[in-house]
C-alpha cells in the first residue's frame, strides 16, 4: 500500500482517476462521479474551458455542414466560399484546443495526433477550389483521408480512456462509433455512388451523427458536480 499524496504518513489504497496520485479519503472529491485529488480539483477551471471551445467547435461544425447540406438539397450546390471555410476552420481550431486539454488531463498522445489531422483537413478544405478542378480533385481526395484518419485516431483515443471519464458508456460507445463511421461511409458511398444525391446525403449523416456525440461528450464533461467522497458507515 503507498502514502497519500498530501499527506506521507497516511497509507492508502486510492488513487487520483486524473493523475494517479494516490489520496487518502480526505483528500478525496468526487467530480461527476470521478475522484480527483485537490491538485486537479483547481485545474477544473481550466478545464471545462477546455470543454467549452470543444463544445463551441463542434456546434460550429454541425452549424456548417448542416447548412452546406441544406443549401445542396434545395439548389443542388455545394458550398465552397470564403466564409464558410473560415468557418469550419474556427471550428476544428477550437475542437483541437479541446483536445490538446485531453491530451495532458490523460497522458494520451492520440488526441493531439487527431485534433492535428482535422484541423489540416480543414486547410486543405480551404484550398478546394471547385470540385472539378484537377489540383482540387487531389487536395480534396488528401482531405478526405486526412478526416477519416483523425475520426479513427480519435476514436482510439476515446476508447483508451473512456473508463476515466463522466459517462464511460457514452465514451465508449463515441469512440467506437468514430473508429468505425468511415470504413462505413466508403463503404456505403461506392455501394451508391451512381447516386449523387444519397451519396452526399450519406456524407453528411454519418459525420453528423459522430459531431453530436462529440458534443453530447464535451457538455457532459463541461458539468461540475463537485462533492466529498461519502464514506462508506
Amino acid at each position: 500500500m503507498v502514502s497519500c499524496y498530501y499527506h506521507p504518513d497516511r497509507e492508502t489504497p486510492f488513487a487520483c482517476n486524473r493523475c494517479t496520485r494516490p489520496i487518502c479519503e480526505e483528500c478525496q472529491l468526487t467530480v461527476n462521479g470521478i475522484v480527483i485529488c485537490p491538485d486537479c480539483d483547481k485545474g477544473s477551471t481550466s478545464r471545462n474551458e477546455s470543454m467549452l471551445w470543444g463544445t463551441l467547435g463542434v456546434m460550429v461544425l454541425i452549424t456548417i455542414d448542416s447548412a452546406s447540406y441544406f443549401v445542396f438539397f434545395f439548389t443542388g450546390v455545394l458550398i465552397h466560399t470564403i466564409l464558410f471555410k473560415i468557418a469550419f476552420i474556427v471550428g476544428s481550431s477550437l475542437l483541437f484546443a479541446a483536445l490538446i486539454h485531453l491530451r495532458n488531463e490523460h497522458n494520451q498522445d492520440l488526441f493531439v495526433a487527431s485534433g492535428l489531422l482535422i484541423f489540416l483537413y480543414s486547410l486543405f478544405s480551404f484550398a478546394v477550389r471547385t470540385p472539378t478542378d484537377p489540383e482540387s480533385m487531389f487536395l480534396a481526395l488528401s482531405s478526405m483521408i486526412l478526416f477519416f484518419s483523425g475520426f479513427i485516431i480519435l476514436g482510439r483515443a476515446f476508447l483508451e480512456i473512456y473508463r476515466k471519464t463522466t459517462d464511460p458508456k457514452l465514451t465508449k460507445f463515441l469512440g467506437r462509433y468514430l473508429v468505425l463511421f468511415p470504413f462505413a461511409w466508403i463503404i456505403l458511398a461506392l455501394s451508391m455512388g451512381i447516386i449523387y444525391f444519397l451519396s452526399v446525403t450519406l456524407n453528411f449523416i454519418l459525420p453528423m451523427v459522430g459531431y453530436v456525440l462529440l458534443l453530447t461528450f464535451f457538455m457532459k464533461e463541461s458539468e461540475e458536480n463537485k462533492t466529498p467522497l461519502e464514506k462508506e458507515n
